[in-house]
C-alpha cells in the first residue's frame, strides 16, 4: 500500500463537494488522528465496495469508531458506527473535478467492447495493407 491513492467517484453521494466523473486523490493517516469534517475512504460492513463518506462523529473507546454520512444524504449512512480496524485511513485530501470521466467511461461494458472490436479492426486493416503492398 503506497502513501498516495487516486479514485474515480462513480456516485453523487457527495455533492456537493465531491460530484460523479471527480477523482478524488486519498492519503493515509494514522487511524486515531481521524475527526468529523474528514473524508474517508472505507469499506462499509459487509460489503466489497468501497465508500467515500464525511466523518460525523469518532470514539475511541477499544479502539477507534466513526459514523460516516454522505453530504447529499439527510442522514447517517445505515451501518452505524464502524470499528476502523487498521492502523491507518484513507483520508480525501484533494479532488480533481472531472479526471474520472475518462476512467468511469471506459469501465463500461459497452465501450470495451467498441474498443475491442476497433482493435481487431486495426489490426486486420494493416495486415490487408500489409499484404496489397506486397
Amino acid at each position: 500500500m503506497g502513501l498516495w491513492r487516486a479514485d474515480a467517484v462513480l456516485t453523487g453521494s457527495m455533492r456537493p463537494a465531491i460530484q460523479p466523473g471527480d477523482v478524488e486523490v486519498l492519503q493515509q493517516v494514522p487511524t486515531p488522528s481521524l475527526r468529523p469534517g474528514q473524508i474517508v475512504a472505507f469499506h462499509p460492513p459487509h460489503a466489497a465496495f468501497v465508500v467515500s463518506h464525511r466523518v460525523i462523529s469518532v470514539h475511541h473507546h477499544h479502539g477507534t469508531w466513526i459514523t460516516t454520512k454522505g453530504d447529499a444524504n439527510n442522514v447517517a449512512d445505515p451501518w452505524g458506527s464502524i470499528r476502523i480496524l487498521g492502523p491507518k485511513t484513507w483520508v480525501v485530501v484533494a479532488v480533481v473535478p472531472h479526471a474520472g470521466y475518462l476512467s468511469v467511461w471506459v469501465k463500461s461494458p459497452m465501450i470495451q467492447l467498441l474498443l475491442m472490436i476497433a482493435a481487431v479492426l486495426l489490426v486486420c486493416a494493416l495486415a490487408i495493407e500489409r499484404i496489397w503492398r506486397r
